[in-house]
């Protein structure tokens, strides 16, 4: 997989997606499976706020803030 693929991964689907077909291209992983596409798109709905919210934490007005209760 070249830089090129890579950064058009990142910028279309994001870190995660990218980072699990990275990841299985160096297992040598040869066959996709109907739960390995499940994976996939799951990983590619996933967006850094539900990282950030599941810490606790959102950015409002462009500062970090902890999540009420």
């Amino acid at each position: 997989m070249n830089a090129v693929v890579l950064a058009q991964l990142l910028a279309q689907f994001g870190l995660p997606l990218t980072q699990q077909i990275y990841t299985w291209i160096h297992e040598g992983k040869t066959t996709v499976t109907d739960a390995d596409w499940a994976v996939l798109s799951a990983l590619a709905q996933y967006r850094s706020a539900d990282s950030l919210k599941a810490a606790g934490i959102a950015i409002v007005d462009g500062k970090v803030v902890p999540i009420q209760p």
